[in-house]
């Protein structure tokens, strides 16, 4: 068998991480994915805005959902709570 390289950790550069900043963008992303997967489901907008605390941020993200088609197929479903769960993750970083 073939040893594997080990890299030792002096070689490693790790950047600081904002802990708080990306927790806060994760929930960014969990609260899209959820928002989103409603939207997939047919949950109406009204409905889908009362699940939510009335907070600007969250009814900005539920208004950008309903701008989404919603889709007849599981792959298609769940490929759109993806791509929005990722760009609502990516608007809360750029914005940090």
């Amino acid at each position: 068998a073939e040893a594997v390289p080990v890299v030792a950790p002096s070689t490693i550069t790790l950047a600081p991480i904002d802990v708080v900043g990306q927790k806060d963008c994760m929930a960014a992303y969990y609260t899209a994915e959820l928002i989103m997967q409603y939207r997939q489901d047919g949950l109406d907008l009204a409905t889908t805005l009362t699940l939510f605390d009335d907070s600007p941020k969250s009814t900005k993200i539920v208004k950008q959902a309903f701008r989404v088609s919603q889709f007849d197929t599981d792959k298609y479903q769940k490929r759109a709570v993806k791509q929005f769960a990722e760009e609502q993750y990516n608007l809360c970083e750029d914005e940090r």
